[in-house]
């Protein structure tokens, strides 16, 4: 019920980079509008979004991300992935929580018979780890790592087909493609509070003969 009520009546508009250059014309409106409109109804970005919502609302946060394939033929190349927001990792700056300047996306996948973690990591030039820190110039840098599932230290793991990629400056990418919504946002808390927090407690407390296992099924509908 919520859900319905939150984030109604979405628009988009489009504004000059110079707002004393005066009024978007019509032709580049025009052109914005066809634009944007062909990537968001092939990318089902409404659907995306009504999803988005829903999700950020049960578990506190919403992350989806932006990829892009240079072999496409031009208008086509850009993607947008919803992202389970348990596998994004926001790296933050020593000195103020608030301000993301990286982030990591860690997920697991099956090689085989073994379980395999895939890190991928993307740093912003106002990242200390970022090799050329400080230069605000420099583009974003990504790197992707397969490690094996250790027991206290994640081990590197190698297998035919998984390609590692060192630290990698991506040209003319400024800006991270992780894009991660907070609901209920507090200070110095990288993660959103999911709408149902607390909720666990009270069923608990009204049947305190609830398990666990009866709360999950019971949670889920």
């Amino acid at each position: 019920t919520l859900a319905r009520y939150v984030a109604r009546g979405w628009s988009m508009d489009f504004v000059p980079a110079d707002p004393a250059a005066g009024e978007v014309d019509d032709a580049t409106y025009t052109t914005a509008v066809t634009a944007f409109g062909t990537l968001f109804k092939r990318e089902r970005w409404l659907s995306l979004m009504a999803s988005g919502k829903r999700t950020g609302l049960k578990k506190g946060d919403w992350v989806f991300m932006l990829l892009a394939d240079p072999a496409k033929p031009e208008g086509t190349r850009i993607s947008i992935k919803s992202v389970d927001p348990a596998t994004y990792f926001p790296i933050t700056d020593p000195g103020d929580p608030d301000k993301i300047v990286g982030g990591e996306l860690i997920e697991q996948i099956i090689v085989g018979s073994d379980t395999v973690l895939r890190r991928q990591t993307w740093r912003k030039n106002t990242d200390p780890a970022h090799s050329a820190f400080g230069n605000y110039e420099a583009p974003i840098e990504y790197s992707q790592q397969y490690l094996e599932v250790a027991e206290w230290k994640p081990k590197p793991y190698t297998a035919p087909g998984l390609v590692s990629v060192p630290p990698t400056a991506l040209a003319g990418i400024n800006t991270l493609p992780l894009y991660h919504v907070k609901f209920m946002a507090e200070d110095g808390d990288p993660f959103g509070t999911s709408s149902l927090s607390g909720l666990e407690r009270i069923i608990s407390g009204i049947n305190q003969a609830a398990t666990d296992e009866d709360m999950a099924l019971a949670m889920a509908g």
